[in-house]
């Protein structure tokens, strides 16, 4: 028996010797494959082409055939790392597109939307030593492109004057693979040149959040769409209605103030009133008066909504207007303080060749949509100085601004 026990575990060492050794191989496999099922004809961007190997080594291939309509195309796939190749052609550039060298992904990267509308084979051949080893093979379908689907999914039916925040939601899905939404817009069929950019909330939905300021030039029932542009430039739109409420201009008091010497380094000094009307302004001796008059705007719809404010000026005895109106300006420009601040600011000057007179100033405000707001009266009583029984003959009136190089 001990004689035939020594041949039994020599064959039992040579089988386990033999299955270690089938282990240890590494075997070249084509593992997966990556190429999209359609593109769109025109896209224009770069569709990718992947191929997966185990057991691979360094001088190993991957080649691809591409057949179909009008098109037969060959090239070899790279894991180089983004090395040119050579095989290049109308829709195969010479960059592959990989990005790790030596990471066992094939890769090359196609301009499949310059081929025409289609189905297409693709045959995928792995190769060691320039023979082949693998194969699969795929398809894929060449689209005309589609426009984006827009859906209006809830918007108010007013947004009245003054209003807080309104949101705007809206469904936006380009339905082609691969295509993206480029643009996506809220526009005003009456002012198509003012565009409000839409945002993203995520793949499907987009959004836009309102306030006051929307009412900017808008008044009453106004048509509304949204629209959507995909990359190749293809729109869809939906259009919906919205009634936009807009109050005119809103005015404070009147407030008068005398600039001393008519020196603007100085700080000016309030004219009080008598009464909630009347100032009476003396007439210089000599030389100039400067003055000027303050007042609050408030305009709910935003300042791009604000057209003007102007006072005239009427004489109370002829009933007629004496000058030019007097605008005006809250940009930061003397006589006005600060620009954009709400406070609006109107200059004007008499001097010693004015006569006595009394005015009465009329302000009033305007918006774009030509609504105008309350307006401001205020007597101003013109004096002689004192002493002077009358002022010199002059057909001279109150005003321009000299603060601004007589442009007013």
């Amino acid at each position: 028996m001990k004689k035939l026990l020594i041949p039994v575990l020599l064959l039992l060492a040579a089988a386990c010797a033999d299955r270690t050794w089938e282990e240890d191989q590494v075997i070249l496999r084509l593992e997966s494959v990556s190429y999209p099922d359609s593109v769109v004809a025109g896209f224009p961007e770069l569709y990718r082409l992947t191929v997966q190997l185990s057991g691979y080594d360094a001088g190993d291939e991957v080649h691809c055939d591409l057949s179909g309509t009008a098109a037969d195309y060959s090239f070899a796939l790279s894991d180089d790392g983004d090395a040119l190749f050579a095989d290049t052609s109308d829709i195969i550039p010479a960059e592959t597109g990989d990005n790790i060298p030596g990471d066992g992904i094939y890769t090359r990267e196609l301009d499949l939307g310059a081929l025409a509308e289609g189905e297409y084979a693709l045959l995928f051949e792995v190769r060691r030593d320039g023979a082949p080893y693998d194969d699969t093979d795929g398809a894929f379908t060449v689209l005309v492109d589609q426009p984006p689907l827009v859906v209006v999914l809830e918007h108010p039916d007013s947004l009245h004057s003054g209003f807080a925040s309104a949101t705007l939601l809206f469904r936006i899905v380009d339905p082609d693979p691969g295509d993206e939404i480029a643009l996506a817009e809220l526009v005003d069929t009456a002012l198509p040149l003012a565009p409000l950019p839409l945002t993203m909330l995520d793949d499907t939905t987009a959004f836009i959040e309102l306030d006051s300021t929307f009412g900017a030039w808008r008044q009453g029932l106004r048509e509304l769409v949204v629209t959507a542009e995909d990359l190749l430039g293809l729109a869809g739109s939906d259009t919906f209605e919205v009634w936009i409420g807009n109050n005119p201009p809103a005015l404070s008091d009147l407030t008068f103030w005398e600039l001393p010497e008519c020196d603007t380094t100085q700080t000016p000094e309030m004219i009080e009133l008598e009464g909630d009307t009347l100032v009476n302004i003396v007439l210089p001796t000599e030389g100039v008066r400067c003055f000027h008059m303050t007042m609050s705007v408030m305009e709910e719809q935003g300042w791009l909504d604000f057209d003007y404010a102007t006072c005239w000026l009427w004489d109370i005895d002829d009933e007629v207007y004496t000058s030019i109106p007097v605008p005006f300006s809250d940009d930061g420009i003397t006589p006005d303080d600060i620009a954009s601040d709400g406070i609006f600011t109107a200059g004007f000057h008499i001097t010693d060749g004015n006569n006595p007179d009394e005015y009465y100033f009329e302000i009033h405000a305007a918006d774009n949509v030509g609504q105008h707001s309350d307006t401001l009266t205020t007597r101003v009583h013109v004096l002689a100085p004192e002493g002077v029984v009358g002022a010199p003959c002059s057909a001279g009136s109150l005003f321009p601004n000299p603060f601004r190089g007589g442009e007013r």
